[in-house]
């Protein structure tokens, strides 16, 4: 699921676009190296055990870290519906 979300969602234009005008500087934390122990302590921290795991940490609130939506593509949802899911939970998350 996790390169189908890529794929279709997150290196999409109107999520990176989005991304870019809300300020955003995104991370790529990939787990498929099993000795990044600094991951699995953070994943661990935070109580998520599985991948794909979409955290955004918010400077604004102190670094709160907030869950954005994990199923993103198909089948489970279009990719439209997925792009304007994750963007929806950006903006709701940056400017609450």
């Amino acid at each position: 699921m996790c390169k189908t979300n890529e794929q279709f969602v997150l290196h999409s234009k109107e999520v990176s676009e989005k991304i870019k005008e809300l300020g955003i500087i995104p991370m790529i934390a990939d787990q498929s190296d099993k000795d990044n122990w600094i991951l699995s302590e953070f994943l661990d921290k935070l109580e998520q055990p599985t991948i794909p795991f979409y955290p955004i940490i918010l400077g604004s609130k102190n670094g709160k870290i907030e869950e954005l939506p994990n199923q993103l593509s198909p089948p489970a949802i279009t990719p439209e519906a997925g792009k304007k899911k994750f963007i929806g939970r950006l903006e709701e998350l940056v400017k609450s």
